[in-house]
């Protein structure tokens, strides 16, 4: 008898976007797609550069120079095509906080939200 290691569990990427009172679209990216050429088709063009100019149409920055985007270490945000692909938009990026609850965006936001029943 072959033993399965396998969980059967599937995971999901989602990603949002966040300035103040403002939000982007969430965005579900399609499973199986986890390359950075991916990750560029289906957030940053679609969801990021919207987002990112419907910033500076509501005065937040006078233009996307101005701005900066923070996102996690994850592969597909370090990827050379995801650099060069911010940098050919002129986007910003700022480092990821270490480990430290105090600067982690991610468990600030939680507050945000109701516990569960």
């Amino acid at each position: 008898m072959a033993v399965n290691h396998q969980s059967g569990r599937r995971s999901m990427m989602i990603w949002g976007a966040i300035c103040g009172p403002i939000q982007s679209k969430l965005i579900i990216m399609p499973l199986g797609q986890r390359r950075a050429v991916d990750f560029i088709n289906n957030v940053y063009e679609p969801g990021l550069l919207p987002f990112m100019d419907k910033l500076v149409e509501v005065s937040v920055a006078e233009n996307r120079e101005e701005l900066t985007l923070m996102e996690d270490g994850a592969p597909i945000h370090t990827a050379l095509s995801s650099e060069k692909w911010r940098q050919d938009h002129q986007i910003q990026k700022f480092s990821w906080p270490p480990n430290s609850p105090d600067l982690n965006p991610i468990d600030v936001t939680t507050t945000y939200f109701d516990p569960p029943p």
